[in-house]
C-alpha cells in the first residue's frame, strides 16, 4: 500500500522518523492532530557532509563496531527473552555474533529452513550457530506448511506487502 495511504479507511502511515500526537475529545472524536518529525536520514546526512569528518579506516571500522554494539544492544532490552535470525547470510550472522558477544555467549538464535535446498540456508546457518556457540533452534518449512500460513498472514501483519520473506518469518 503506497505511503501515506493505508489498507484501514481514513488513516494514514507515520512515517520514520515522525510521530503524531491527538488530542482526543470526551466522545472519542479528535479534536487535533499534530505531526512531527523529530529525526531524517536527510539531516544526519548533511550534518556528516558539513563535520567534514577524517577518519582512518581502523578508526571507521571501530566507529561503525561500536555503532553496531549499541544498535544491536538496544534492541535486547526486554522483559521477555529473545532471540536473532539466523539466514547463515552477513548481515544476521554479523548480528547474531554481536548479540552473542554482548549476551556472553548465551544468545538464541533461529533458522528456517526449506525443503528446496535451491533456498535453504540452514545448513549456512547452523554452522555459523555452531562457530558462535548460540542456542540454536530450527523450523524446516514445506510447501504444504506455507500454504497453510497464508490464510494466517492477517493476524501477523497490520496490511499486505509483497515480499516471499513474510512466510518464513
Amino acid at each position: 500500500v503506497p505511503d501515506p495511504q493505508c489498507i484501514f479507511q481514513k488513516c494514514n502511515k507515520v512515517f520514520p522518523g515522525e510521530f503524531v500526537e491527538i488530542q482526543m475529545g470526551a466522545e472519542g472524536e479528535i479534536l487535533s492532530q499534530d505531526r512531527r518529525i523529530y529525526w531524517s536520514l536527510g539531516e544526519v546526512a548533511r550534518r556528516s557532509r558539513l563535520s567534514k569528518r577524517d577518519l582512518s579506516y581502523d578508526d571507521s571500522v571501530s566507529e561503525l563496531d561500536r555503532l553496531l554494539r549499541v544498535s544491536v544492544g538496544q534492541q535486547l532490552r526486554s522483559d521477555v527473552p529473545v532471540g536473532g535470525f539466523l539466514s547463515g547470510g552477513k548481515d544476521s550472522s554479523l548480528i547474531v555474533a554481536i548479540m552473542n558477544d554482548l549476551t556472553g555467549g548465551k544468545a538464541k538464535s533461529f533458522t528456517i529452513g526449506f525443503e528446496d535446498s535451491r533456498y535453504d540456508e540452514s545448513p549456512d546457518a547452523r554452522g555459523i550457530a555452531g562457530v558462535l556457540g548460540t542456542e540454536h533452534y530450527e523450523q524446516q518449512m514445506s510447501s504444504a506448511k506455507m500454504m497453510d500460513l497464508v490464510d494466517e498472514l492477517p493476524r501477523f501483519y497490520d496490511e499486505p506487502f509483497g515480499d516471499s520473506s513474510q512466510l518464513p518469518t
